[in-house]
């Protein structure tokens, strides 16, 4: 007889917004209609919910996640606290002589009191 696997439990946050995972993902091959080349995604770790928005350059990202932090905060009416992201350069920042230079979205997630939780880049959530 075999037995079954059983599932590993997966670790939910309290609420909403608690914990929300952005994604950057593409190029597209092709090009979706209106010439978009990549899409982002924001997930909700309590309730699932996932949103993607077409983009055309990565560094389209921060005008979108402002975009979406209105839109949920003002549906839900309470702030993200945290957000789980990679370390590619259109969040993260890169070096420079003098140590880690934040990029613009780091900077915005510090403005907000958004906690940043990073992982590999190339890495499931």
């Amino acid at each position: 007889m075999i037995a079954k696997t059983r599932k590993k439990k997966i670790d939910r946050c309290g609420s909403t917004l608690d914990l929300i995972y952005i994604d950057i993902c593409g190029p597209l091959t092709p090009t979706a209609l209106g010439g978009y080349k990549y899409f982002i995604t924001f997930i909700d770790n309590f309730s699932r919910y996932g949103y993607v928005e077409l983009i055309h350059e990565k560094s389209d990202s921060l005008n979108v996640c402002k975009a979406f932090k209105a839109k949920v905060e003002l549906q839900l009416g309470k702030p993200i606290k945290v957000v789980t992201l990679d370390r590619s350069d259109e969040y993260y920042g890169r070096y420079d002589k003098t140590g880690r230079n934040p990029g613009p979205f780091t900077k915005f997630l510090l403005e907000c009191n958004i906690d940043a939780r990073y992982t590999m880049p190339c890495t499931p959530q």
